[in-house]
């Protein structure tokens, strides 16, 4: 039997006590890692979200997810190197053809994403009608999307007042077809009044700190809209 790996997407893990603070971005790295590290060994591997609010607004492809029970009780793993994402499959798979697990693969993307990976994470990657419809209705024909990124900090805590410096950037090189996309709300919604530029629909927040069902759903409107 073919050995495979499933990477459990979860907010919460057997080995930590809290609630995940790793959010969207941290499970896609830990995906494609792994798939990186599988598909150079000749190992199989699968998704499970279904023990996640992502599961309501994405539709992947049957092929890539788990035929079996929910996942209930998982590790959370964080790993240094591939090197270490190697040992551990392969210490781990002594006895089993399939194991399970839940990371973030550390804190670097691959240097080079492979064919290989960027395929299977676009399987995961399908968005759901709910998603599908609301991204209908905001994109134009033509938009251009200008980004500010403010920190995980900035989602989490954020300010209410500043940006003299972040809004006189947007007023150099804002054009007439973007839409601000940011991680300050407070920034997105001062750039909109005082600049007039076109904003989302969405209030930015650290989807692993808040766990909301709803969250999600912006967040995920987001990186479609950009990608």
């Amino acid at each position: 039997m073919k050995k495979t790996v499933v990477h459990v997407w979860a907010q919460k893990a057997r080995n930590m006590s809290d609630e995940s603070t790793w959010g969207i971005g941290d499970q896609l790295r830990g995906l494609v890692n792994l798939k990186e590290v599988s598909w150079r060994r000749g190992w199989g591997i699968q998704v499970d979200i279904r023990s996640h609010p992502i599961e309501g607004y994405l539709c992947p492809e049957p092929s890539i997810l788990v035929d079996r029970q929910r996942q209930e009780d998982v590790d959370f793993v964080v790993f240094d190197s591939f090197l270490a994402i190697d040992r551990y499959l392969s210490n781990s798979f002594d006895g089993h053809d399939k194991i399970s697990l839940s990371t973030n693969g550390g804190g670097r993307w691959p240097r080079r994403v492979s064919p290989e990976a960027k395929s299977f994470a676009r399987k995961l990657l399908q968005p759901c009608d709910e998603l599908v419809r609301k991204l209908g209705a905001f994109v134009d024909a033509e938009y251009t999307i200008i980004h500010f990124r403010l920190g995980d900090q900035e989602m989490s805590a954020g300010r209410s007042d500043g940006f003299e410096r972040e809004l006189a950037l947007l007023k150099m090189y804002m054009r007439p077809t973007d839409v601000l996309l940011t991680d300050s709300h407070a920034f997105k919604m001062r750039a909109h009044n005082e600049l007039g530029i076109r904003v989302t629909p969405t209030v930015p927040v650290h989807v692993g700190v808040s766990g909301a069902s709803e969250a999600y759903l912006d967040t995920l409107f987001e990186f479609f809209l950009v990608t």
